[in-house]
């Protein structure tokens, strides 16, 4: 689902428990905005690039076996930030149309007449 507010203001992106990270790196391989890097040091992965991250996407924490990467909860995130950016109302879906004005000749002037075959 794509959200009209950039990422960039809204704090939707992963918290990862080192303690219970085993450094399997499924995490870091299914991300699909390449939003985590792996510490080679300490053998776990970490978030680099938070605004990466797409709102509302979850699919790092279910690939983890360990359960080791959270998220905000879902509906007070919503009603707390996107309450925020409520979009602007929307033009009405039908304008009225414009008047219709007949295109009358001016009296006097001739008509376009034709007669055909007679």
């Amino acid at each position: 689902m794509r959200h009209p507010v950039p990422s960039e203001e809204l704090p939707w992106y992963p918290e990862i428990s080192w303690e219970k990270c085993k450094g399997c790196r499924t995490c870091f391989r299914f991300c699909p905005a390449a939003a985590l890097v792996f510490n080679r040091t300490r053998r776990k992965v970490r978030l680099k690039y938070p605004t990466r991250c797409r709102v509302e996407c979850r699919i790092c924490a279910r690939f983890c076996p360990a359960r080791a990467i959270s998220f905000p909860d879902q509906t007070r995130f919503v009603s707390r930030h996107l309450a925020m950016h409520e979009p602007a109302p929307l033009p009405s879906a039908h304008p009225a149309p414009p008047p219709v004005r007949p295109r009358l000749r001016p009296l006097g002037t001739p008509s376009r007449f034709i007669p055909l075959g007679g």
